[in-house]
């Protein structure tokens, strides 16, 4: 749930010569994401596909405490609105944690939505979202930043993204995840809200 993680901060990109930076930043974690939504989608999966890959042995990547942003408070977040027609991308950018995109396409969701997304800081490497269990008409890509994380010797190559069932209680894999260990990121396409985290299997 994204209530309980304390008080929150909204960032904002300024324009002028950083907004080139930001719009480069941007195609390339969509470019990421795409890659990601492109596998998911030829290997014939679906957001409500049954069973997916779910194990107790699911080890979740977490950051220590001194990789909390001086200023922060355990997370970070931002608020968008996004329409219908058009879509929309949410960033979180931060030196300590890295960045991390949500890209919604043109027509994926049903009507327009203020969509917000949190990022935690500090131990698991998390992130959620609000209207809590808002489901997509087409894959929404999701490109989780693991950086300042502590991997326990698990090899960045075997990273996924998972999404917490509340139904099963276990973290479930998310089909289609692509792990960009060059840029500490893992990318995902998803079909719905939750709790999404990056881990691996043990």
């Amino acid at each position: 749930m994204v209530s309980g993680w304390g008080v929150s901060r909204n960032l904002r990109v300024n324009g002028g010569p950083e907004m080139l930076l930001h719009r480069w930043h941007v195609s390339v974690a969509a470019g990421c994401a795409l890659i990601a939504a492109m596998v998911w989608v030829m290997s014939g999966c679906s957001g409500d596909s049954a069973p997916l890959r779910s194990s107790p042995q699911v080890r979740l990547v977490e950051r220590p405490a001194l990789a909390k942003p001086a200023s922060g408070d355990g997370s970070l977040t931002i608020s968008k609105y996004v329409s219908r027609w058009a879509g929309g991308t949410l960033i979180i950018d931060d030196p300590a944690v890295g960045r991390t995109t949500f890209v919604v396409p043109p027509g994926a969701v049903r009507s327009d939505v203020t969509i917000t997304m949190r990022v935690r800081t500090v131990g698991p490497v998390e992130a959620d979202f609000e209207p809590e269990g808002l489901r997509f008409l087409k894959p929404a890509a999701l490109t989780l930043s693991y950086r300042g994380a502590s991997l326990s010797g698990t090899e960045p190559a075997k990273l996924g993204l998972y999404y917490y069932n509340p139904s099963t209680s276990a973290w479930e894999y998310v089909p289609g995840s692509i792990p960009e260990a060059t840029s500490f990121m893992v990318a995902a396409p998803i079909m719905h809200f939750s709790q999404y985290a990056v881990g691996s299997v043990e």
